[in-house]
């Protein structure tokens, strides 16, 4: 027997339906003469926690470094059956194909289920993009033998035993010597890192006061704007100084203009990093709701491409499809009438740029978009007009320039007209233009110039703009230029460089989501309006933990030894080996300094006020380890629960839902009718006296 094993269902189910005429379904495994395909579910296996390892679980400060060489794997804990019914097969099996996504995690999640049940015949891989029949085809047509990728899902594997030895030694320590509950994490950190920076320039910002020079001339019968710029990039801060330069201005001189045609291309397609900041912004998803929503749009509706891609490019088959691609899906969302261009060859095709996975766009598939949610709707909408944007002529305009020197900087015009709004005749433009410094563009030339008057504009400087969950993940997908240090900037660059959508990154297009929920839900991040803030908890964290785990650097330093792990010239082990000598070194060093943290922070972070009494509700532990969220008025009585019963079902309240309910505001929620249907509502809370009560408000569906 055949066995293929698929990473996920939908591509299980996509590769029957490609391969297979007359298949038979039989306990979620599709059969066809002597080949069968079975799926995972993501990861079937997880490294052993060592909590369950006896000789981890009472380890004192001194016993430390925990870690273990090849580190033990067990079925992770509710993929049991599934897990065995795969080994039942691959001991039938004459053959395996490996189907896992065509990247390091992919590879890994099937090699590792390989060698846990210990499978010694011949293993093939199979390189899935696309989930259409035709792509699927293609695949199998070019199959590879599994060893020859087998380094990539050690490297993975490696980072994996890594990132666990790195998270429960330093959390161990610093919970130990903070005398309060504390995690870290390789891509945590460091994303927490960013917003503690940033909210310490916002509030330690002094304004300061800097003068606007302007100088208007007469320039062929049009007035010319001129602003000065210093040569050195600072501003002019001294009054007198602003007056000695406008003092200057020549009362009559020879101006030289120049105009130049510029073009505006169409943005590239989206990968989910991107699509999760504009959703962001322009909807106010946060970063999980988009993953969910293009993960049902993968699953559900067969609706786009893979959607955890990095990647905005595609291949040069890609633009010899689009014409059918484009014109089904612009037919689905109802603008059939855009005049897209199909000839038009978009930056965007070109097979250099695609690595293992390729840009977001849509499949060709009619779909009924009204089925949809509102939220599944607009993020495919989004995705298809992206797509087509491809295809649409860009932006044309005519950009004039002149300047002349004086004093140790030079005044400076600039003016733009568009000539053609191209694709942005057609699409929403959130590009912001400065309306007060919109002027005529002069026509090429050197024109005596006469000076109309010069003015001094008193101005301040602003601080950063806070973090959103959009701009948050934007800049892990682009940290180095935060970087300080020369060579590890340089090593997180090389790191991306075949990944077009990233620029130095730190985590993945498939974990930063969840590493900002698991910020916001452990009290380190909380959120307010559509901003993100650190915590007190997440200061002192920041302030305490070792400079060396609490940067970028180590996703960079471990990214050299991963490559050599591909390579074949390391082990698999070497990577978590020097973590732990990283962690010894360390508690003979810098985790020496550590101090307590004060009464002032602990885990009983603010999450709202008390509907009752006004006072602040906290958040707190219960001995189970489950949250609950009690008014810090000890007399009120006030609280909310992690678990809330609503008749027979039971409503999860994570921190975010209780500040939204605490705020008058909804939650979503998995109920069941009394016919024991589930479905989807809004909740809302409801005090009956000391009492809350959810009741429904509304449904997603809108059904």
């Amino acid at each position: 027997m055949r066995l293929i094993i698929a990473e996920k269902p939908e591509l299980g189910r996509a590769i029957a339906d490609a391969l297979f005429t007359h298949p038979e379904t039989h306990d979620s495994v599709i059969t066809e003469s002597d080949t069968s395909v079975i799926w995972c579910f993501g990861h079937m296996l997880s490294l052993k926690d060592p909590k369950d390892i006896e000789e981890d679980r009472n380890r004192t400060l001194e016993q430390l470094p925990i870690y273990h060489r090849d580190w033990e794997k067990v079925i992770s804990s509710g993929k049991e059956k599934r897990t065995r019914q795969i080994g039942s097969l691959m001991k039938k099996a004459d053959e395996i194909i490996n189907a896992g996504d065509p990247d390091d995690e992919g590879q890994l999640l099937i090699d590792e289920l390989i060698k846990y049940f210990n499978y010694r015949g011949p293993v093939k891989r199979v390189l899935i993009n696309d989930n259409l029949p035709d792509k699927i085809r293609q695949a199998f047509a070019g199959l590879r033998d599994n060893r020859d990728f087998e380094s990539l899902g050690k490297s993975a594997n490696a980072r994996a035993m890594a990132d666990l030895c790195f998270g429960v030694n330093h959390s161990r320590i610093l919970s130990a010597t903070m005398k309060a509950s504390m995690s870290v994490g390789r891509v945590m950190t460091p994303t927490l890192g960013l917003v503690v920076a940033r909210d310490y320039a916002i509030e330690n910002h002094v304004k300061q006061k800097y003068y606007d020079i302007e100088a208007v001339y007469n320039t062929g019968g049009q007035e010319a704007v001129f602003t000065f710029k210093k040569d050195d990039g600072s501003y002019v801060m001294d009054s007198q100084e602003a007056d000695e330069i406008a003092s200057a201005l020549p009362e009559s001189t020879d101006l030289s203009f120049t105009n130049a045609v510029k073009t505006s291309a169409p943005p590239l397609p989206y990968n989910q990093t991107k699509l999760q900041a504009d959703m962001n912004k322009m909807y106010g998803y946060s970063l999980d709701e988009t993953l969910e929503a293009t993960q049902t749009l993968r699953d559900k509706y067969k609706a786009i491409t893979y959607n955890r891609s990095d990647c905005q490019y595609l291949a040069e088959e890609h633009f010899k499809e689009a014409p059918e691609v484009v014109a089904t899906a612009l037919s689905n969302i109802g603008r059939s009438d855009l005049p897209v261009e199909y000839d038009r060859h978009s930056r965007c095709f070109n097979d250099k740029n695609v690595s293992a996975h390729h840009a977001i766009i849509p499949q060709n598939k009619h779909i009924d978009i009204s089925s949809m949610s509102e939220r599944e709707r607009n993020v495919y909408i989004s995705i298809v007009e992206r797509y087509a944007m491809q295809f649409l002529p860009p932006e044309t305009r005519i950009e004039s320039k002149s300047s002349f020197k004086l004093k140790d900087g030079s005044f400076r015009y600039s003016a733009s007209e568009v000539q053609d709004e191209g694709y942005k005749r057609y699409f929403r433009n959130d590009d912001k233009e400065l309306v007060s410094k919109k002027q005529a563009v002069i026509p090429s030339g050197t024109y005596n110039s006469s000076l109309i008057s010069s003015r001094k504009a008193e101005k301040y400087t602003n601080p950063p703009k806070r973090y959103t969950q959009g701009t948050l993940v934007e800049d892990m997908s682009s940290i180095a230029k935060y970087v300080t240090d020369p060579e590890i900037k340089a090593i997180l660059k090389k790191k991306d460089e075949e990944k077009k959508g990233e620029n130095g990154s730190i985590g993945t297009t498939a974990t930063r989501a969840s590493i900002v929920k698991k910020l916001l839900e452990r009290g380190y991040l909380r959120e307010e309006r559509k901003h993100i803030v650190s915590t007190d908890k997440a200061r002192q964290l920041c302030k305490q933990i070792p400079d060396r785990i609490s940067k970028p650097d180590v996703t960079a330093r471990w990214w050299l030894i991963q490559e050599e792990i591909k390579e074949g010239r390391r082990n698999q082990n070497d990577l978590m080996m020097e973590v732990a000598d990283e962690v010894r070194e360390m508690l003979s060093n810098e985790y020496k300094n550590i101090r307590p943290i004060g009464t002032a922070i602990s885990a009983d972070d603010i999450i709202g006020r008390c509907p009752i009494c006004g006072k602040d509700v906290v958040r707190r532990k219960m001995k189970n380890g489950k949250s609950f969220y009690p008014c810090s008025n000890k007399d009120c009585g006030f609280a909310l629960f992690e678990d809330m019963k609503r008749f027979d079902d039971t409503v999860h309240i994570t921190p975010t839902s209780a500040k939204r309910l605490l705020k008058g505001g909804k939650m979503k929620a998995k109920l069941h009718n009394r016919q024991g249907r589930e479905y989807e509502a809004y909740l809302k809370m409801k005090m009956n006296g000391k009492y809350v009560n959810l009741e429904i408000d509304g449904f997603p569906d809108k059904k």
